[in-house]
C-alpha cells in the first residue's frame, strides 16, 4: 500500500495525465501534427514548475547551478553513448518509422526542448523531491523518490509499443528506466534541474539527429 508520501504525487500525475490528455484531443483536429503536443507539454511544464516550487522543500539545490563534476560528465557521456547506439540501429533496421515524419523540423526540436523541461520538472523536480523529503529515512544510491519516479516515467512510455517496432520498444523502454535512474541519482547527488534538462535535451537531440532521414 502506498504510503502519504507517494499518494499526493501520484494523484497528481494522474490527474495531469488526463488533463493533458483532454487538451491534446482538443487541440489535435484543429492544428498540425506537433502542435497539440507543444502546447499541452507546455501547460504541464508551468503546472509542475509551479508544484514544485510550492511543494518541495530544497528547490534552492535544485536551481542553483554548481559545477560540473567527473561524475556527472562521465554519467551522461555513458547515457548519450547507450542511447546513439540504440538509435543507430534502430535508424537502419527498423520496419516502422512512420511515426516521426512530420510537417517542421522547427517544432521536432521545440517540441523535445519543453519535453524535457516538463518530464523533469514531473520526475526529478516534483515526485522524487516531495517522496523524498517526506520519507524518515532515503535510502542509497538509489532513493525511493527515484525509483517511484522511474517507475511512473517507464509506464508513460509504453507508449512505444503503438508507434515501433516490438524489438525497438522494448530497448527503448530499457534504455528510458536507466536513463530515470541515473538521472534521478544525479539529482540526489546534488544535480540541478538545468543540468538534468540539458542532458535530457542531449539524449533526445540524439534520437532526432541518428534518425534524421525519417524525420522527412
Amino acid at each position: 500500500m502506498l504510503s502519504k508520501s507517494y499518494i499526493f504525487p501520484f494523484v497528481v500525475f494522474l490527474i495531469s495525465l488526463g488533463l493533458g490528455a483532454v487538451l491534446f484531443a482538443l487541440l489535435s483536429p484543429f492544428a498540425i501534427k506537433e502542435f497539440p503536443g507543444l502546447i499541452m507539454r507546455t501547460v504541464l511544464s508551468i503546472v509542475f514548475i509551479i508544484l514544485t516550487i510550492k511543494y518541495v522543500n530544497d528547490t534552492d539545490g535544485l536551481f542553483c547551478v554548481h559545477k560540473i563534476t567527473l561524475q556527472q560528465i562521465t554519467l551522461s557521456v555513458a547515457l548519450l553513448l547507450l542511447f546513439a547506439v540504440n538509435n543507430y540501429f534502430h535508424s537502419v533496421y527498423s520496419v516502422h518509422t512512420e511515426y516521426m515524419k512530420n510537417s517542421s523540423i522547427g517544432l521536432v526540436f521545440t517540441g523535445f526542448i519543453v519535453n524535457s523541461f516538463y518530464e523533469e520538472f514531473v520526475y526529478r523536480g516534483f515526485i522524487q523531491g516531495y517522496v523524498n523529503q517526506n520519507l524518515k529515512e532515503k535510502r542509497s544510491p538509489i532513493s525511493q523518490g527515484n525509483i517511484f519516479a522511474s517507475v511512473l516515467m517507464f509506464i508513460t512510455h509504453f507508449g512505444f509499443f503503438a508507434v515501433m517496432d516490438v524489438f525497438f520498444a522494448i530497448t527503448g523502454l530499457i534504455l528510458v528506466f536507466i536513463f530515470s535512474l541515473v538521472m534521478g541519482y544525479m539529482r540526489d547527488k546534488g544535480s540541478s534541474i538545468w543540468l538534468l534538462i540539458i542532458i535530457h535535451t542531449a539524449v533526445n537531440f540524439v534520437h532526432v539527429i541518428l534518425n534524421w532521414e525519417h524525420y522527412y
